[in-house]
């Protein structure tokens, strides 16, 4: 059955770890000695900070008077394109009902299970919240089975959804940075492929498309390779407008994280160190930009919720140092706690240039959110 935490005007906090640590045990003793309501996830590698320091775990305390949140924890899931909506829907009205007040701010946790259709619970959930902003992703692991887990008020799931609702005297702001380098200088057709198997493109074996590029497809761990679909009627669904490339078959093949059909038009994509850098330091500034504007008007900000992909963590990692940790430290108000984490997927709402914002699916990003 569903369950729900207490609700509470004081606040909300957060939780990461690694699955390298012995984390049932951590947030174990957390759900002990909190008395704010806590979810989070595992997450691959370490989990960061804005001292620029990983760690094992990393807890994030939004702990100030006014603040109402109120968090649930759904049933085990199953989720396929007919119930996504039906499941979004019972969320959505349990965190609202349980608190009381109209909701500013949705944060969601959602695990990594073979049975669950994600994009399209997020985005009924995006339907049912309305104009509230949507933040959180999905929780990572070290690609082992089991390993994917929720927190929750002191328990682990690894089937289940975590959404917080947070109200009262709260105003988030966000930001979203993705920088790509794109080795093609034209959109090629993908010509032979399968569900998220592209086995041709423009004709020519996978493998041997991106060697024309040179790219090599044996180090994608440490330069993600993706396809930037040119139109996301391509992607299952409509939802994915980046697929990242998980690994090469012995036969050429791509296997990506995302379905695509034949006949779609693609561009290839890569991560690497320097447009990481500078995708992190526009998202930085843009958050900054967006807090001095509220706080000119006396708003005061608790806490700042960074969401960086794993396809980012992986070129990072090779230095044995978080440049985004490094960076939040230097651009952000000292003193302002930072919580972060490495998902599979980053929710998080997006500004277009007119100013306005919407809620968004994101793969490859830094996402903010300062409330």
């Amino acid at each position: 059955m569903y369950k729900s935490s207490k609700s509470t005007q004081d606040g909300i906090g957060f939780v990461a770890a690694s699955p390298d640590t012995n984390f049932h045990e951590t947030v174990r003793g957390l759900g002990d000695r909190l008395s704010l309501p806590f979810l989070g996830g595992t997450t691959l590698g370490n989990p960061f900070d804005a001292s620029g320091e990983a760690f094992g775990s990393s807890i994030g305390l939004l702990d100030r008077k006014g603040v109402r949140s109120a968090v649930v924890l759904s049933d085990p899931v199953a989720v396929d394109r007919d119930n996504s909506v039906e499941l979004a829907n019972e969320l959505h009205s349990r965190a609202v009902r349980d608190l009381g007040v109209d909701p500013k701010l949705f944060i969601i946790f959602v695990p990594i299970t073979p049975n669950l259709f994600a994009d399209h619970l997020i985005t009924a959930l995006y339907a049912a919240a309305g104009s509230v902003p949507v933040f959180g992703g999905m929780v990572s692991d070290d690609f082992n089975a089991g390993r994917s887990s929720v927190f929750f008020d002191g328990e682990c799931h690894s089937d289940r959804i975590a959404l917080a609702a947070l109200g009262g005297d709260i105003d988030p702001v966000f930001a979203v940075g993705l920088e790509l380098t794109y080795p093609s200088k034209y959109s090629p057709i993908i010509t032979d492929g399968g569900g998220n198997v592209i086995r041709r493109v423009d004709d020519m074996i996978f493998a041997e498309f991106l060697k024309k590029y040179d790219i090599d497809a044996s180090a994608i761990e440490e330069f993600p390779v993706s396809i930037r679909l040119s139109d996301p009627r391509d992607a299952d669904g409509g939802h994915a407008f980046i697929a990242d490339l998980v690994k090469l078959e012995p036969d050429g093949s791509g296997v990506f994280a995302h379905t695509v059909r034949p006949g779609a038009a693609v561009t290839l994509s890569c991560l690497t160190r320097e447009n990481i850098e500078n995708s992190a330091r526009g998202c930085i500034d843009r958050l900054r930009m967006r807090m001095r504007e509220k706080e000119e008007a006396g708003r005061e900000f608790g806490m700042i919720f960074a969401a960086s992909c794993v396809a980012r963590y992986f070129v990072i990692a090779r230095e044995q140092r978080n440049v985004e940790a490094e960076l939040l430290a230097k651009g952000l108000p000292e003193g302002l706690p930072t919580f972060g984490m490495f998902a599979f997927a980053e929710y998080s709402p997006a500004h277009a240039p007119d100013g306005t914002r919407a809620n968004a699916i994101h793969s490859q990003t830094l996402a903010l959110c300062a409330f």
